[in-house]
């Protein structure tokens, strides 16, 4: 599938529901690693919602994966309610699995929704300033809605124009209450930035998100990501269905192939392998390489079957292993391009 470029927002479909969340909990579990290797603590921010819960119950069952007493505990959201409360988020997080991890109590640091909104948003702002000591969150588990809001930043309301704090209590109209949330200046200093898109029923959001022009106040979530830090968006197959393969004008045609058109292609793909140390990189080369495989999979296969690849796998597993090998080989790329223009294929 060929995915739009977007200066600040990027977007993989690592397949189904079930293979979304498995790839979801091993890339989190990647960068916790990693991030420890270089930083006495990570620090995560959670996020409410049915996938997250999904990824939670994937992560309890890590226990043994890395040091969990070297993680800090955050939250993107939460709603005005006591800790117990049925709609809590962080509820949900601990109850969800994550009380299984040994990660000492006092690092998790939940917003508290039984105080009086504005009271509790500084709270937390105070806290996160205390705990991060200037420093960014490692890592922003975020959800979108489907009117776009992420986090409890909802269309149009004011918390959206609140560049100064970390943390803002936010009014909702619509829900005629007020939201905590991490504000998009949390967001945005964030080392990564992972928004989690699953079912058909996001699939006319998250096109909408992804067509040109930005409107950030009807969509808050288009806010979200830097050209530094790029948002990573991971979706299903079933939320990523209403993208069109060829709708991106870079994108090769079959009607209109010369090797102008691979040229600026390979260029795509160079753009999104300045770095494979780290992951969002890895996402571009994905992207990159979705861009020719709607033409190209006939000549990819060839190529991989020579390698002692299996391909009569699922499309999915198929993608990861040539894009294994796209890592390693920048030029593969090219070549499979100028094979299938040279075959008419």
């Amino acid at each position: 599938m060929t995915i739009p470029i977007h200066p600040t927002r990027r977007l993989l479909v690592p397949g189904d529901r079930q293979s979304t969340i498995t790839f979801a909990v091993e890339h989190l579990t990647k960068k916790i690693k990693q991030g420890l290797e270089v930083r006495p603590f990570f620090c995560l921010a959670l996020s409410g919602g049915s996938t997250p819960k999904a990824i939670y119950q994937g992560l309890a069952k890590e226990k043994g994966a890395l040091d969990w007493r070297r993680v800090k505990l955050f939250f993107s959201d939460e709603r005005t309610v006591p800790p117990t409360h049925e709609e809590s988020n962080y509820r949900m997080a601990i109850e969800s699995g994550l009380k299984e991890l040994p990660i000492p109590k006092e690092q998790i640091y939940r917003m508290e929704g039984e105080l009086p909104p504005l009271e509790a948003a500084e709270r937390y702002d105070q806290l996160l300033k205390r705990e991060l000591k200037g420093n960014p969150l490692d890592f922003v588990m975020l959800g979108m809605g489907p009117d776009g809001h992420t986090a409890s930043l909802f269309p149009y309301s004011e918390g959206l124009k609140d560049l100064s704090h970390l943390s803002i209590a936010n009014y909702v109209k619509e829900k005629n209450t007020f939201r905590l949330s991490l504000s998009f200046l949390a967001i945005n200093q964030a080392r990564s930035i992972v928004v989690y898109v699953l079912g058909k029923e996001k699939a006319s959001i998250l096109t909408a998100v992804f067509t040109p022009p930005d409107d950030p106040m009807r969509f808050p979530i288009q806010a979200v990501g830097t050209k530094e830090c790029p948002a990573l968006f991971i979706a299903d197959t079933a939320a990523a269905e209403a993208l069109d393969p060829m709708a991106d004008s870079t994108a090769l045609k079959r009607e209109d192939l010369n090797l102008q058109k691979i040229k600026k292609a390979k260029e795509i793909f160079e753009r999104f392998r300045t770095d494979m140390k780290d992951d969002r990189d890895e996402a571009g080369a994905i992207q990159a390489f979705d861009f020719c495989f709607e033409l190209a999979w006939k000549v990819m296969k060839f190529y991989l079957e020579e390698q002692g690849v299996e391909t009569g796998s699922p499309k999915d597993v198929f993608r990861k292993a040539a894009v294994e090998k796209l890592i390693r080989d920048p030029e593969l790329w090219f070549v499979f391009q100028k094979k299938r223009v040279d075959e008419g294929i």
